[in-house]
């Protein structure tokens, strides 16, 4: 399988992870964009050091090597909300009757409810991004997850009559993620739409909800990221911006 972004895309029995593998096989890729997925996954990695379960043989978990030509160190942002708005439309092209939202910055939800994570690495020279490991892990027909994971969720647990396998939605997805990465290979991608995208999908957008900083709790509104990927929040009447792992959503 291929398609025009990723013209390679690996499939490999079992791997302890494939942001692992990815950057192993840069050396032997430069300057190639690949896909390499695995059906199971043993030891998955999410954002800062946290773990990523896969139902062996049932869930997505795949990692892309990604060239985005002449993207500016600055706008690396711009990345990660153009793969989270491809995964968003996804999931909504599955489930229905139900909300999904990107929770920041870059987790899919269905309701309150994980189904997806990504983590990205991106690789700099100079002033640009040379290249990104990008990982995906999206739960797929796990129907039991470990105790300490109760606010995960897979989409045949919130769509009953869903049948697609593990190796199809696997490459459906990379071909939509795909799809979506190939504006960096346009003259002038437009990050308004981008992140108007993004901010559609963010999940308590324009809300006031809770959240916790340092073990205390307060009361916010989410407004926006900036160029970094920064959370912008309205607390207290005044704007504030918050870091990755910085907060915590309470929901």
């Amino acid at each position: 399988m291929s398609n025009a972004v990723f013209t390679r895309v690996l499939e490999i029995d079992e791997l302890a992870s494939t942001s692992m593998e990815a950057k192993r096989l840069c050396a032997e890729v430069s300057g190639q964009n690949l896909a390499v997925w695995t059906r199971k996954q043993t030891q998955g990695r999410g954002q800062v050091g946290a773990t990523w379960y896969t139902g062996a043989e049932k869930d997505i978990a795949f990692s892309l090597i990604f060239y985005p030509g002449s993207l500016l160190v600055q706008q690396q942002f711009l990345l990660n909300m153009v793969v989270c708005n491809a995964l968003c439309a996804y999931v909504k092209s599955v489930i229905t009757g139900k909300e999904v939202h990107v929770k920041w910055p870059n987790d899919i939800l269905i309701g309150n409810k994980k189904v997806c994570g990504v983590l990205i690495e991106n690789i700099v020279r100079g002033q640009v991004i040379n290249h990104s490991v990008i990982g995906v892990g999206l739960n797929v027909n796990t129907v039991q997850f470990p105790n300490a994971l109760h606010q995960a969720t897979s989409l045949i647990l919130e769509q009953a009559f869903f049948k697609g396998t593990q190796r199809s939605e696997t490459l459906n997805v990379i071909e939509r993620v795909g799809e979506a990465l190939s504006v960096f290979y346009e003259v002038l991608p437009n990050a308004k739409a981008i992140e108007e995208g993004y901010l559609s999908n963010l999940f308590g957008m324009m809300e006031e909800r809770t959240y916790i900083k340092d073990g205390q709790s307060f009361k916010a509104t989410i407004t926006g990221v900036d160029n970094s990927g920064k959370l912008k929040m309205l607390v207290q009447g005044k704007e504030e911006l918050f870091g990755f792992k910085e907060i915590s959503f309470v929901y």
